[in-house]
């Protein structure tokens, strides 16, 4: 599945592929630069500190602004030397038009086999209530049923936002996985959550906060910020193990059953 938004007219990001690609060729990018550049879209055109980049692409990691200004000129050398704005003492803007673009739906995924049952009884949940925790083992098939869950929903909900959270490690990163995913400005630093839930505040969507178990408390918070924050939207959340937040309701996913002996 590819969600993607518009960096210029020949520009794409694919946050869940994590590359970016202009036309048919796929931009080389190293994976600090790329998180910064996350970062950037995130803020839909405004001033991010250097501080708030560190922080953001290196978490509690001590480094050297010098390693900034390296991932700096690896973005202006892939994406035109113009794109990136130093601001002396303030820090750095994104300077593409059509940063933040509408992402399509997610695709059909691929047919489900020996879910039918579960399938259904997970849309009917997610028809009611507003946060489900799809819960399993790892290997269940959790993710392949969610994503079917989004599809069959598309007529309740022409919004349907995945966050795959696999690949983060830094729990504080979670508000700006799900602003940039929303494509919601991630406002100024220090101020991602308060900005996140404002903006998601008039959506109506269903959004599948995916992997969840490593970051669980942090999912937890935003899912139930979320919840409180914004009336239209409905979560669905792949984890191994539950949130434990008020308004969860969960969905156990146990393994295929076993075949007829005929």
């Amino acid at each position: 599945m590819t969600l993607t938004s518009d960096l210029h007219a020949s520009f794409q990001l694919d946050p869940v592929e994590r590359t970016v690609r202009r036309g048919n060729q796929t931009v080389r990018l190293g994976g600090r630069a790329f998180e910064m550049l996350q970062v950037l879209v995130a803020h839909g055109g405004q001033v991010v500190s250097k501080t708030a980049l560190l922080d953001a692409v290196w978490g509690r990691t001590v480094v050297e602004e010098a390693n900034l200004h390296v991932h700096v000129s690896a973005l202006r050398k892939a994406l035109g030397a113009q794109a990136i704005v130093t601001l002396p003492g303030r820090g750095y803007r994104l300077d593409l038009p059509d940063t933040v673009v509408a992402a399509p739906g997610p695709a059909a995924p691929e047919p489900l086999v020996g879910r039918s049952t579960e399938l259904l009884a997970l849309n009917q949940l997610l028809a009611t209530q507003r946060l489900v925790t799809l819960t399993g083992s790892g290997g269940v098939g959790k993710t392949r049923l969610a994503l079917a869950a989004l599809w069959a929903a598309r007529e309740r909900f022409t919004e349907r936002v995945v966050v795959d959270l696999a690949s983060l490690t830094d729990p504080q990163r979670v508000p700006l996985a799900v602003a940039t995913a929303l494509k919601l400005s991630a406002g100024v630093e220090g101020q991602v959550l308060p900005a996140l839930l404002a903006g998601a505040r008039p959506l109506r969507a269903l959004v599948l906060l995916d992997n969840a178990e490593h970051l669980i408390d942090a999912v937890a918070a935003i899912a139930q910020a979320l919840v409180d924050a914004a009336p239209g939207l409905h979560l669905l959340v792949t984890s191994q193990a539950p949130l434990r937040v008020s308004h969860e309701r969960l969905f156990r996913l146990d393994g295929l059953a076993l075949p007829p002996d005929d």
